[in-house]
């Protein structure tokens, strides 16, 4: 006798019956490049590499503040999403026959809050701060590209793991390790700005 109603999906499960997640790791160049970081970077490098911030991290720029690099990674991932909550995408519309006259809501959410409070801590910053904190967290806040100065800097950490794969190839030049400077005070900044807001 046929089995009535949908075939059942293959795959892990829980004990509760429910199919288990799968995670896609990526084509062959994605796993290669992530193996490099899990490697040498232990348990830094979780999934965060998919955004420039976190491959800083997995290399250890993010270090050499008065807080742990991880937390200044998750500022930065938070800035991103808030940023681009904001100002991201498109208007969503309901009725088709909407679209091209819609108007966006009205209605301020949390997240509209949480952007202004961070936005004004932002705005705090010096332009240079703006501008880095801007480019490597919103620019490059997703996807495996880098902003030229920080690739530099992580081409440099890779040559030291693996010398005969990445010496010579494209290292830092003068000013970079400044730039990661700013970068890691703007990220400090919004650390400690959004604690002060907390607190008070």
């Amino acid at each position: 006798m046929a089995r009535k109603g949908r075939n059942r999906k293959s795959g892990e499960r829980f004990p509760s019956g429910k199919l288990r997640p799968v995670r896609d790791l990526g084509n062959d160049r994605v796993r290669a490049h992530r193996e490099l970081y899990l490697r040498h970077s232990g348990i830094k490098a979780t999934d965060d590499l998919d955004c420039a911030l976190g491959q800083a991290h997995a290399a250890g720029l993010l270090e050499g503040t008065r807080v742990d690099g991880r937390v200044l990674l998750e500022h930065g991932k938070e800035w991103h999403r808030l940023y681009r909550a904001t100002f991201g995408g498109g208007v969503q519309t309901r009725n088709l026959e909407r679209i091209g006259r819609s108007e966006p809501s009205t209605v301020t959410t949390p997240t509209d809050l949480r952007y202004r409070n961070w936005a004004a801590i932002v705005a705090g910053l010096t332009a240079r701060e703006r501008e880095c904190l801007n480019l490597v967290c919103v620019e490059y806040g997703d996807g495996w590209n880098l902003p030229p100065f920080l690739e530099r800097l992580i081409n440099a950490w890779k040559a030291r793991q693996r010398p005969p794969l990445y010496a010579g190839r494209y290292l830092p030049v003068r000013g970079d390790s400044d730039r990661l400077d700013v970068l890691k005070s703007a990220l400090l900044a919004i650390v400690e700005g959004s604690r002060r807001r907390l607190a008070g």
